[in-house]
């Protein structure tokens, strides 16, 4: 068995608008900079500090988001900058501990041969 199916011949032409997004140009410029910082050299001493913060709990809605957004082209130039640290020394204090010397003298015990001793726990 045989069968011939004919289908008309369908042509589908869609235009669709032609959109145009300009997105200004930006241009960001700063002055250069240089710092210089020059401070005396810092000795501090400081003694142990023992800090206990109280435990923290945080809850927070769960949040669904979908954002779209076109895509964007941005080009920055940031000025170069060198920033200096000063040399800080820190020094902890020695700690020394002396324990004192004890003696201790007991007295002579005699014992007596005649004399019965017991002890009861």
């Amino acid at each position: 068995m045989e069968v011939e199916v004919e289908t008309p011949e369908v042509s589908l032409e869609i235009e669709t608008p032609v959109v145009e997004i300009e997105t200004p140009a930006v241009e960001v410029e700063a002055p250069a900079v240089e710092v210089e910082i020059e401070t005396p050299a810092v000795e501090i001493e400081t003694p142990a500090v023992e800090i206990e913060t109280p435990a923290v709990e945080i809850e927070a809605p769960a949040v669904e988001l979908e954002v779209e957004a076109p895509a964007v082209e941005l080009e920055v130039e940031t000025p170069a900058f060198e920033v200096e640290t000063p040399a800080v020394e820190i020094e902890t204090p020695a700690v020394e501990i002396e324990t004192p010397a004890v003696e201790i003298e007991t007295p002579e015990l005699t014992s007596y041969p005649a004399a019965a001793t017991e002890l009861c726990f």
